[in-house]
């Protein structure tokens, strides 16, 4: 049974991700573009994770899937700032290619995840 929602593999994609981005907005120049650029990318990936972290700690499951379909929405938001970086050249395209790939798994999990909860008995996987 998880305990935490660290044990998710769909956090610690999340969280990989996060890391990743983190490690190239070091790199991007000190313009007004990519600024907005890199701020908007680093909310909407830090928003992945932590939307999980929230809704796994709810209670109903309706709070719960409700967190995980945001934090969906915020990695389907983190691809268009992702092409956008790549389109500026600020992120490689092979860097970018990588990380819209976790993007992609991360949403299909998140689906999974969603599916199974409302087809389950479980109330709240805290609760059981």
């Amino acid at each position: 049974m998880i305990q935490s929602y660290r044990e998710l593999e769909v956090w610690q994609m999340a969280e990989e991700v996060f890391k990743t981005v983190c490690e190239d907005l070091h790199k991007f120049p000190q313009n007004r573009v990519a600024w907005t650029i890199g701020d908007q990318l680093i909310r909407s990936v830090g928003s992945i994770g932590a939307n999980i972290a929230e809704g796994f700690n709810r209670q109903t499951k309706k709070d719960i899937i409700h967190f995980f379909i945001i934090a969906r929405g915020s990695a389907a938001e983190s691809e268009v700032w992702l092409l956008r970086s790549r389109e500026q050249k600020l992120i490689s395209d092979e860097r970018v290619e990588n990380l819209l790939a976790k993007l992609f798994r991360i949403r299909k999990m998140i689906n999974s995840f969603c599916a199974k909860l409302r087809q389950s008995k479980i109330i709240s996987p805290t609760t059981n």
